[in-house]
């Protein structure tokens, strides 16, 4: 099982909790909202996942950057 071996799964695939049941997993999934899946868009969101790797929320699925209220 992921949650045995892993402690964060960060994917870009931003319908994930739509295909997958995630309460089977205990681990932190860290959903990247960039605007494309180039590394262009995704390394400056790199800090922001460090920080949640870090001390993780929570919620077991967090994206960044997070939603805005």
């Amino acid at each position: 099982m992921a949650s045995a071996e892993l402690d964060a799964f960060v994917t870009a695939d931003r319908n994930l909790e739509h295909q997958q049941d995630l309460s089977r997993f205990d681990i932190l999934i860290v959903v990247l909202a960039a605007r494309t899946n180039r590394a262009a868009d995704l390394v400056p969101l790199m800090p922001e996942v460090v920080r949640k790797l870090q001390s993780p929320p929570p919620d077991r699925l967090v994206r960044v950057p997070e939603p805005e209220a």
